[in-house]
């Protein structure tokens, strides 16, 4: 087995803006790619050339240096291959999937809830079979609040008994720019960042979300009439660890640990707290 040697400086906080991006921009390693070759038969359709990402990546060793002026939490892990997430939105009953839009490169073609006081019943859900730590998209065109009853937004969890939601109380997540107060939500990166919860429970019966997946949900409220719902263009999801308080001029290292795995990982990504141009991450990585 050989293993890779990363040494990057990220400059952003998680993803930024760089979800599915064709090029791996703000990765720090992606694993290698394979190509499908279907060839059609004489005189029929033509040969067709598939591109697929390998899966199963393992970290054995890494270091994440904190060149920030202030003390940060720091996070690395992995990006979920696309085929093991979904999103799109539910009514409460019906699950209307919009995944396909969320992972292309197609913009402002994902709806983060819906237009007018629908928006109000009508929410952003995304689910994993994977219990997932973080997901990041990119906003192309804004929420828009006409004023008349400021727009409140909250992060909330599939519960233990898979049957409902329980809401994210603010102390419970490292980075959340989607939880907001009389708050529209923006265009640019919206980013979501916890350790996980305990009570989170696989989906059993729940708005028409398949079963067996750990859910999330961006529940609008306030919504009216003259409401819009943002737009969002491209999204990734992700499992990672934290580190809290880590001083200044250190790094987080692993010498407590001994592999970090996850089989269903495409690409390689970390945390900061406080993005820095200075911020940097060793790390060694091999696929499996």
């Amino acid at each position: 087995m050989s293993w890779n040697v990363i040494n990057k400086v990220q400059t952003g906080i998680l993803r930024t803006t760089n979800q599915q991006s064709a090029t791996g921009a703000g990765l720090l390693y992606e694993a290698p790619s394979y190509t499908i070759h279907s060839i059609g038969e004489r005189g029929g359709t033509a040969s067709v050339a598939e591109v697929t990402r390998m899966t199963g990546l393992a970290m054995r060793r890494f270091k994440v240096f904190n060149s920030t002026g202030s003390t940060l939490t720091v996070g690395i892990g992995y990006r979920l291959h696309n085929r093991y997430w979904r999103c799109g939105v539910t009514d409460g009953t019906t699950f209307t999937d919009d995944t396909a839009d969320a992972q292309d490169l197609g913009t402002s073609d994902v709806i983060i809830g819906a237009d007018t006081a629908t928006g109000n019943t009508t929410e952003f859900v995304i689910f994993s079979p994977i219990p997932f730590n973080w997901f990041s998209m990119d906003i192309g065109t804004a929420e828009v609040d006409d004023g008349a009853d400021h727009i409140d937004h909250v992060m909330q969890f599939s519960n233990a008994a898979g049957t409902g939601w329980t809401t994210i109380a603010t102390t419970g997540s490292y980075l959340d720019n989607l939880t907001l107060t009389n708050t529209p939500i923006g265009t640019g990166a919206r980013e979501f960042a916890w350790p996980g919860n305990p009570a989170w429970g696989r989906v059993v019966s729940l708005g028409g979300i398949p079963a067996g997946n750990y859910a999330m949900r961006i529940e609008t409220a306030d919504a009216v009439a003259a409401d819009t719902a943002a737009l969002a263009n491209t999204i990734e999801v992700g499992t990672m660890i934290f580190r809290e308080g880590v001083l200044t001029n250190t790094a987080w290292d692993s010498a407590d640990l001994l592999q970090f795995k996850q089989h269903e990982a495409d690409a390689v990504v970390a945390y900061f707290s406080t993005a820095d141009p200075l911020n940097t991450v060793y790390a060694e990585v091999t696929t499996f």
